[in-house]
């Protein structure tokens, strides 16, 4: 019983990181910025222009973390993260 409690409260509050990182991960992949993303060469300030139309009403939490995922050019790990943080979740839910 406690694992389905904590299984809620982590999906409520993962809820709108998910919402709001697939919506972002599908816009980049759209508008293939990816690689550009992941370019070091490329200043932060240069890749924060490109990234604001897709950030929308992301909570500020999740625009830090694309922005430094982008600052890294690790931005194409966005997919992986997303996995992760939805695997987490059901992880809770089996017990694992």
């Amino acid at each position: 019983m406690p694992r389905t409690y904590a299984q809620a409260v982590l999906e409520t509050a993962l809820e709108p990181w998910l919402k709001s990182l697939h919506q972002i991960n599908r816009h980049l992949h759209e508008a293939n910025l990816t690689a550009m993303l992941d370019d070091a060469t490329l200043p932060l300030t240069a890749k924060k222009q490109q990234l604001l139309p897709f950030l929308g009403d992301a909570p500020i939490a999740v625009v830090n973390l694309v922005y430094t995922l982008a600052g890294a050019g690790h931005i194409h790990l966005l997919d992986k993260v997303i996995a992760e943080l939805e695997q987490g979740v059901e992880r809770v839910g089996r017990g694992v």
